[in-house]
């Protein structure tokens, strides 16, 4: 069976948050405090819930989940035809009755008890396949509880090699630029050698060339030098490598306090106060004389 898109495990979730009461407070899946695995509260959800990458095991639990919410989906429909014939039915009944009154013919039987019927029994299949999956949802907790070390292990192992594989396509992708100027830089040489001595490479500027458009689109305010971003992209591999918030490390009963998001710290107010002052000063700038930045 295939695994669950993300659409149809969002269905899911949405599903479990219409049937089970939230949970109590705890340190590990599956009812861990909101804000951990950044998904609600409901013990449904945390018990549905899975990561991305996620073993065959695992996968095999969501499938089986997934089944029994689509058996949901088919009774549900059924059950709200049910409720319209319900609804439908005494005007009916009644049109019937006067009908035989009128005619003196005999009197029709109501159709009333038969959709009754078939409502409770769907209210039963319905209360049955919830039943379900809470005990998937359960056995899901304890093979999970049980195997927890081994899964952690394997997970670590998958991270470390995926940090490794990040550092590794930095350094070829900041090589990779480096042999891209020296190309260009080659192809001017060309074209203007030996007549044009200061116009030979290309020129030194920062990353995208301080070009204002792209440099605004990915949200800065200023140039960057090209080796700040690679530098940059190093240190968000260490920080993903063991990423994890300050109430995720308390569950998780780790010592080390985590690093202060920088914006969060007075140096990094005073910081934005001035970048801010220095923003309409640069706007004022260019009002008055063009733009600070290269058009691009």
């Amino acid at each position: 069976m295939a695994d669950p898109t993300e659409e149809e495990l969002v269905q899911l979730a949405v599903a479990a948050l219409q049937r089970e009461p939230r949970p109590r407070p705890a340190h590990n899946y599956p009812d861990t405090p909101a804000g951990l695995l950044q998904v609600p509260q409901e013990e449904s959800t945390w018990r549905l819930f899975s990561p991305k990458r996620r073993r065959d095991d695992i996968a095999a639990f969501d499938n089986r989940v997934l089944e029994l919410h689509k058996r949901v989906e088919a009774v549900m429909a059924q059950a709200a035809a049910v409720r319209e014939e319900l609804r439908l039915a005494p005007e009916r009944d009644a049109e019937a009755l006067a009908e035989a009154q009128l005619s003196g013919g005999k009197h029709p039987a109501p159709t009333v008890p038969g959709p009754e019927e078939q409502r409770d029994n769907l209210e039963r299949e319905l209360a049955g396949l919830d039943a379900a999956i809470a005990k998937v949802g359960a056995e899901k907790v304890d093979y999970v509880d049980r195997h927890r070390k081994r899964f952690t292990k394997d997970a670590e192992k998958h991270t470390e090699n995926a940090a490794r594989r990040y550092r590794q396509l930095v350094d070829e992708l900041e090589q990779a630029r480096a042999d891209l100027s020296d190309a260009r830089s080659t192809s001017l040489w060309t074209m203007l050698y030996p007549n044009q001595p200061n116009l030979l490479s290309v020129p030194r500027r920062g990353f995208a060339g301080d070009l204002r458009k792209p440099l605004t689109r990915a949200g800065l305010s200023g140039s960057i030098a090209t080796e700040h971003v690679f530098d940059l992209l190093r240190a968000d591999v260490d920080w993903l490598e063991h990423a994890a918030s300050s109430e995720q490390r308390q569950a998780l009963g780790e010592k080390r306090e985590s690093d202060a998001v920088w914006l969060d710290t007075e140096e990094g107010e005073a910081w934005r106060q001035r970048q801010q002052i220095e923003n309409n000063q640069r706007i004022a700038r260019a009002q008055r004389s063009g733009t600070w930045w290269e058009e691009g």
